[in-house]
Order: structure tokens, then sequence, then C-alpha cells
């Protein structure tokens, strides 16, 4: 099973790549079980196991994780990329191209917000353009209502926000 699991994996880091954007929890499920390499919860598992590992970085978007391939992960898909049959790979360029990469938009808008050490909330917020933060701000409030109503209108206001940030420091 170590070998079926290597190649799953190996599998996940192509597909990272290939995409040279982040990729859903679901898209990469979704992957695997559609093409029938493995079932969901064993790639849950692999996803888990190379977060620790350092082959993939996750990061909270909404609902679900964003992967994206480490320079580690790079490294190895690029020195075990041969283990993969070119039959596989062929699917998952295909299967990338048809479903798309299920991709942020260009400009992504996440907000995520958490409990912190003074019993508040802290809200991320920021927008982000190819994994690059054009702006970040960093909000504490004092009840979760307050948390998750910022982020409902975070998608819609951080432009307007951006702007008023823009022309009040130039």
């Amino acid at each position: 099973m170590t070998e079926a699991f290597t190649l799953y994996k190996l599998i996940l880091l192509y597909a990272l790549e290939t995409a040279r954007e982040p990729l859903t929890t679901g898209r990469l499920c979704d992957l695997m079980v559609e093409k029938e390499y493995t079932n969901y919860f064993t790639t849950q598992q692999l996803l888990s196991e190379m977060t620790d590992d350092g082959l993939v970085y996750p990061e909270k978007y909404r609902n679900t994780f964003l992967y994206t391939i480490t320079a580690e992960g790079l490294s190895t898909i690029d020195l075990f990329r041969r283990n993969i049959s070119p039959e596989i790979r062929r699917e998952i360029d295909t299967y990338l191209r048809e479903h798309g990469t299920e991709l942020l938009e260009r400009h992504s808008y996440p907000a995520i917000y958490d409990r912190n050490e003074w019993q508040e909330y802290t809200v991320d917020c920021a927008i982000r353009e190819k994994n690059h933060d054009l702006l970040h701000l960093s909000l504490s409030v004092p009840t979760e209502e307050a948390a998750m109503t910022i982020c409902k209108k975070w998608r819609e206001k951080s432009s307007d926000l951006y702007n008023l940030v823009m022309e009040t420091l130039l």
C-alpha cells in the first residue's frame, strides 16, 4: 500500500504543479475520485501527510482549504515525475483543462476569523492577486457575530476599502 500512497502523493503534487495556482480540497478530491485513483478519505489523509511533510501548504479559504505546492514539493515532483505514467499525466492535464482549476478569480478576497487569546475574534481579510497580498487587514472584534458579518461583507466592500486606503495614503 505504501507504493500506491507514494504514487497518489505524486499525482497530487503533479496536479498542483500543473495548475500553477492553488487548488481547493474539493477539486483535488474530485480528481482522485473521478479518475478512480483512490477515494475521498485516502485523499484527505494524503493531503494531511503532505502538509506535515512540507510538500504542500494549505491556506484556509471560506469553508475549505486552498493547497499550494511548496518548494520542497516542487523538488520532489521534479525528482520523481517519471514514476507517474504518461497516461496518468495526460489524464490530469485533461482533467484540469476540462474542469478548470476552480481557482479563485484573478483577484481573491479571503476573509476568515478565529477566536484570539483575549476571548475576542480576530478577522483577517485580504485582497490577493496571484498569491500576492495587495491589502491585508486584521481586525479585532468582540463577538463572533461581528466577525461573521465582516467576513460576509468583505467581498462586496473590499474594493471600495482598498480605493479609500489608497486615496487617503497617496
